[in-house]
């Protein structure tokens, strides 16, 4: 179940940030520049599920699922906060990290690391 929910993770996390980049070259061609620097703002952000659904996945990741996450990587430099090393950390998981065995130490980390 975990698998399935991370698969639509990072369907949806993709969908959104193509829907961004799309408005923004639609803004850019009707020459409404500041709509289009929103919507790539916006896209740069990254995908919030990207490559967090990958942790939810069982492993091995499916060859499409590594294929698709290399190429996420590979465009580290159009997005905000590292996406490749968090592509190459989901890639290197043996297992899946997501839902974690002790929430409390979960948290713990999650509210010790930095934005």
């Amino acid at each position: 179940m975990q698998t399935m929910h991370g698969i639509r993770d990072l369907c949806e996390g993709v969908r959104k940030t193509l829907k961004d980049v799309a408005l923004g070259v639609g803004y850019v061609s009707l020459g409404l520049d500041g709509e289009a620097d929103h919507a790539v703002r916006m896209a740069r952000k990254g995908m919030i599920a990207v490559p967090s659904g990958a942790d939810r996945m069982a492993r091995p990741l499916g060859e499409d699922v590594v294929t698709a996450l290399e190429r996420l990587r590979d465009l580290d430099e159009f997005f905000e906060k590292d996406l490749g090393l968090r592509v190459d950390v989901a890639l290197a998981a043996p297992q899946a990290t997501y839902p974690p065995a002790d929430w409390a130490e979960y948290d713990l980390r999650r509210r010790s690391r930095p934005e």
